[in-house]
């Protein structure tokens, strides 16, 4: 039962970050003709992925069925099933998904209920792929847990990567332009204005973890035009050998100060990477002094 609290309060950490990180989009979509029967250009077009049996004993069997465009929340969606064999419920969550080596937000979970079959879909929004300079899907990695509801009992811990019909069809060149926070050969931190600065999404972070292990980067005492509005807000996770590329998001639960026409950001900033084990301490945190970038 702790670990689906824990569950649902991170997917509604992550369900604000990703809506609050929305803005104007083009509808992309996996065809090249609108409802009006007009051609629009494919952004990303959506590729195929090749059904298969990701894992199956007694107690249950996992099927990627493929992946598909959701035109109304403009998602790639991995469609997935789990087939339920056992006497008992069993619970799934997915932690992390990793696309073309970039970390994005994603987090589902759900039941199997005992002889029966459930969708176990995830997917990832297209605004988080073309902010990281995305234009092309060619391989999904993701973490899937299974275990017994009532006991919590872990079946199966699934790591695949799965790769899609455009694999190897083009080489990437995307390149982050920024302001430099930090860099070394296990870290590297850029910032930038984002588009449109504003209170709840004043910047842009570029996070490139070399380790083998995950790592979160936070902030600390973020001020706004020379005005402290914050001092603490956990950042991006990012995973072992990926990048991450976000809209900081700002929600602001006891005021929103009173700010108008933003012209400076300013931020310490700090790195706390996870051990072997799956475990974190304050005690490897890394500090990193405080930088200041303008916003208009």
């Amino acid at each position: 039962m702790a670990k689906k609290v824990l569950i649902i309060v991170s997917s509604i950490l992550i369900i604000i970050s990703v809506l609050c990180a929305c803005g104007s989009l083009t509808d992309y979509s996996s065809d090249n003709t609108t409802s009006g029967g007009e051609t629009q250009e494919i952004k990303i077009p959506c590729p195929s992925l090749t059904p298969l049996v990701l894992y199956e004993d007694d107690a249950l069997t996992v099927i990627i069925n493929g992946l598909e465009y959701n035109r109304a929340f403009k998602t790639y969606v991995v469609k997935a099933s789990i087939e339920n064999h056992s006497d008992y419920t069993i619970s799934y969550s997915t932690n992390w998904i990793d696309v073309n080596g970039y970390t994005i937000s994603t987090l589902v979970y759900g039941d199997v209920y005992s002889g029966k079959t459930a969708d176990a879909d995830f997917g990832f929004p297209v605004d988080e792929l073309l902010l990281a300079g995305i234009n092309s899907i060619q391989e999904i990695s993701f973490e899937l847990d299974c275990y017994y509801d009532d006991t919590n009992e872990v079946i199966c811990k699934l790591t695949p990567t799965l790769q899609t019909s455009d694999y190897g069809s083009y080489t990437e060149t995307y390149d982050f332009e920024g302001v430099e926070v930090y860099n070394t050969e296990k870290y590297k931190i850029r910032i930038k204005p984002n588009n449109t600065p504003t209170l709840n999404h004043p910047i842009i972070i570029y996070v490139e973890n070399n380790t083998d292990t995950p790592m979160i980067v936070n902030y600390d005492n973020i001020a706004l035009n020379e005005q402290m509005v914050m001092t603490f807000l956990s950042g991006p996770y990012v995973l072992p050998h990926s990048h991450r590329i976000e809209i900081i998001n700002m929600v602001y639960f006891d005021h929103t100060p009173d700010i108008s026409n933003l012209f400076s950001f300013a931020s310490a900033f700090s790195i706390l990477p996870y051990r072997a084990d799956g475990s974190f301490s304050t005690a490897d945190e890394i500090e990193v002094p405080a930088i200041s970038i303008a916003l208009s």
